[in-house]
């Protein structure tokens, strides 16, 4: 799943293979405190709080103060090959995981 913010100052959107979006931004999760791979709006898709990941060669996440994929969004961020931990805040918008496992709330 992915979030994505279109500026009206943008000029144009592109995506390969993500299938159809949508404006609806209802909860793409069965569970908030428990979830993999993903783009996920904070408050509706997951809770803020504390989690720690399975672990994966390869793993990438983000804490994400907006979805306009600018760099200048990333609150922080980290690459491991471990399991990491991660306090996502409720002032947090959203959180980006790649490759991670399985994050649960601590």
């Amino acid at each position: 799943p992915a979030v994505v913010t279109i500026l009206a100052t943008d000029k144009g959107f592109e995506s390969r293979n993500c299938g159809t979006w949508t404006q609806h931004l209802a909860a793409i999760t069965n569970s908030q405190t428990k979830f993999g791979n993903g783009i996920f709006i904070v408050g509706t898709d997951m809770v803020s709080g504390t989690y720690k990941s399975t672990g994966s060669s390869g793993c990438y996440y983000a804490r994400l103060s907006g979805f306009s994929g600018n760099l200048n969004e990333i609150i922080s961020n980290n690459n491991t090959d471990t399991a990491a931990i991660v306090t996502i805040a409720a002032t947090d918008k959203g959180f980006e995981s790649r490759n991670c496992g399985t994050w649960t709330k601590q």
